[in-house]
């Protein structure tokens, strides 16, 4: 490995905060909320938080980039106009993180722009990305097989899970950006494999949520899954969001993380949440799957690489809510639903000139190969 000067690097990472962190930031606290003019909204400010001090870079380096993994929580943006969150840490060799920000609120080609400047910037041996949306969809109606077995728990627990399919031509139809975005990092991988250079998995938040078991009581002895979406103003709750805040910060700072519980924590005391705020949020629950696989702890998966499929961490419940749901759905349970340990290659270099982001039209479509590679594996 080359040897690095710590000085240029610390230089390189503080213009990659101002390029692509602090424009994009969905909410971080005023340094000096007093100073703010009267009749500013203060409750959804964007950040005025320096970039890390180079010591903290510095400890990055000395504990070496080598055999670190980029780990990324995208909840996608699903079509092109529409925004999603992102939010990434990275983990070093010795099991320390490194944290790299909050949540930004971003489209699809600004959130590849993102990865692939902390790619650079970085350098990790290897990138993990945790997608909230169906990187393989074949059929042209009705629902994938992940769908109809996992729709099953989601519903008895009071949540709902939207078919997909190629008619919904903006999010699933030959141009949709999904499949420029699979295109420029290697298409929808198979998780039960080794992470390459870099790996695309798709998970779910409503299922991680049954998967980890932060339920709510419900009706009887069913517990419910929490209302936290605030775009749904018939059936948010405050008290829910405040609980998958609570929750996802707990689970962080469990691993050694502070900004983003910090984060979560003012999250929580928000009065009205927006529905980027909940983006944000969504795309930490996808990074809480992602340090699941990185730290090598039992997974579920459920579905196939040649229909479509859902990566969460392993809960019991859910294993047994999937397994019970296969026959009455007509599938064969071990076929479909997975436990399973991941694996992550050691000594992996990210090269960033093999997978480029592309811009707009120039991402390829499904006929050109956006799609296909999603559907090799």
């Amino acid at each position: 490995m080359k040897e690095r000067n710590p000085n240029r690097l610390v230089r390189a990472w503080r213009r990659f905060q101002e390029k692509y962190q602090r424009p994009k930031v969905i909410r971080m606290p005023p340094s000096r909320p007093e100073s703010r003019p009267s009749g500013q909204d203060t409750e959804h400010a964007p950040s005025t938080a320096a970039p890390p001090e180079p010591a903290a870079i510095t400890t990055m380096l000395s504990a070496g980039c080598g055999g670190s993994v980029l780990l990324v929580g995208f909840d996608s943006a699903w079509t092109v106009g529409n925004t999603g969150g992102l939010v990434a840490v990275l983990r070093s060799v010795d099991g320390t993180f490194v944290e790299l920000g909050p949540p930004h609120s971003v489209r699809y080609p600004e959130a590849a722009e993102t990865i692939q400047g902390w790619q650079s910037k970085l350098e990790p041996a290897s990138t993990l990305i945790l997608l909230d949306q169906p990187t393989i969809v074949r059929n042209a109606t009705g629902q994938r097989p992940v769908e109809g077995i996992a729709g099953s728990p989601i519903g008895r627990h009071g949540g709902g899970m939207q078919p997909a399919n190629t008619s919904k031509d903006d999010m699933f139809g030959p141009s949709a950006p999904v499949w420029g975005f699979l295109g420029a990092f290697g298409g929808a991988a198979d998780p039960r494999e080794p992470v390459r250079s870099t790996t695309v998995v798709e998970t779910y938040p409503c299922l991680a949520l049954i998967a980890l078991d932060w339920l709510l009581p419900g009706a009887g002895v069913i517990r419910r899954l929490p209302k936290y979406n605030p775009a749904n103003r018939a059936k948010f709750s405050l008290e829910d969001w405040r609980f998958v805040c609570g929750r996802a910060g707990a689970e962080l700072r469990s691993l050694g993380l502070m900004e983003l519980p910090q984060w979560l924590d003012e999250m929580a005391e928000l009065r009205a949440p927006r529905k980027a705020d909940q983006d944000g949020l969504d795309a930490c629950l996808c990074l809480i799957v992602a340090l699941h696989l990185a730290e090598l702890k039992k997974c579920l998966m459920v579905g196939d690489m040649s229909t479509g499929y859902i990566v969460v961490p392993c809960g019991d419940m859910l294993a047994r809510e999937l397994t019970e749901r296969c026959p009455l759905a007509g599938y064969n349970a071990p076929d479909w639903v997975h436990e399973f340990y991941p694996t992550i290659q050691e000594g992996l270099r990210v090269r960033t000139d093999e997978a480029q982001p592309r811009r707009g039209d120039e991402w390829p479509t499904a006929e050109e190969g956006g799609a296909g590679d999603a559907r090799e594996h």
